[in-house]
């Protein structure tokens, strides 16, 4: 067949996937107070609503746009019927893995190259 089951990078994986959850868990105090440090008195509570308003539409309104034009760019095979294109039917799973985690990480580092640029 075409699956193998045998990883030998599974444990580093999931220890990696854990630690960098645990770090993004660990880093949401530290954003609130360089949030509320780089900016003046009078314009604390609109930059928390901003921050706040800022995270919810570019992680839940254009996150799983973005990822989601990702995975179907990875797609080689297309189920395909009276009414058109339908879903995916195989991806390259190389290439899902590179992308998916490629991108997950490039946007992590941006967000933590922004916040150091307004600790600063």
């Amino acid at each position: 067949g075409m699956c193998d089951y045998s990883c030998d990078m599974f444990i580093p994986f999931m220890v990696s996937m854990c630690l960098s959850a645990f770090a993004g868990t660990c880093s949401i105090i530290p954003k609130l107070i360089i949030y509320i440090r780089a900016v003046g008195e009078r314009d604390k509570p609109l930059a928390l609503g901003f921050a706040s308003f800022m995270t919810s539409v570019t992680g839940w309104m254009l996150g799983p746009i973005i990822f989601g034009k990702l995975i179907d760019g990875i797609c080689i095979q297309w189920e395909s019927g009276c009414a058109g294109q339908g879903s995916c039917k195989l991806y390259d799973n190389e290439v899902f893995r590179l992308k998916l985690y490629g991108y997950q990480s490039a946007f992590r580092g941006l967000g933590l190259l922004c916040m150091l640029i307004a600790f600063l």
